[in-house]
């Protein structure tokens, strides 16, 4: 942004003075202030829509690591239920992070875990997941 104000001073200082450089015209001066006060502008609002991203999801993964630990209380006597409620917190999960992150994160979350039966989704594997999830709410908190 400051450089976006400093062209813009620019830009002004040059439309009515005399040339500042004899073999160089002052519109062209002003047009190089406006492109590069233009980038400025950019490059500040691409900055402060990844920071909002950013911060949006650390806030979600924060209510999905609420829902997670939530879930560890419902595994302590498994049922259908609780298997149901785990593969739909894992989807939202990897769905807010495919949204407001990328894709390595989701291949992070995905833990390698040997399942007794293919559908069922163990106690530990919750637990794994949770741990990635505080080491992504910590990193996101570091980088913003």
């Amino acid at each position: 942004m400051l450089g976006a104000i400093a062209c813009t001073a620019g830009i002004l200082r040059l439309w009515s003075s005399p040339p500042v450089i004899p073999w160089l015209d002052n519109k062209v001066l002003i047009w190089a202030c406006a492109i590069v006060g233009f980038w400025a502008v950019t490059v500040a609002v691409n900055e402060g829509r990844r920071i909002y991203r950013r911060s949006v999801a650390r806030n979600r993964l924060g209510e999905l690591y609420r829902k997670g630990q939530s879930l560890i209380l419902i595994f302590a006597s498994p049922d259908a239920d609780a298997d149901r409620q785990a593969h739909e917190w894992i989807d939202e999960t990897r769905a807010l992070m495919r949204e407001y992150l990328d894709d390595s994160y989701v291949s992070r979350f995905d833990v390698l875990y040997s399942r007794l039966a293919v559908d069922r989704i163990q106690h530990g594997e919750i637990v794994q997941r949770l741990e990635k999830l505080d080491g992504f709410i910590h990193e996101l908190q570091v980088s913003s």
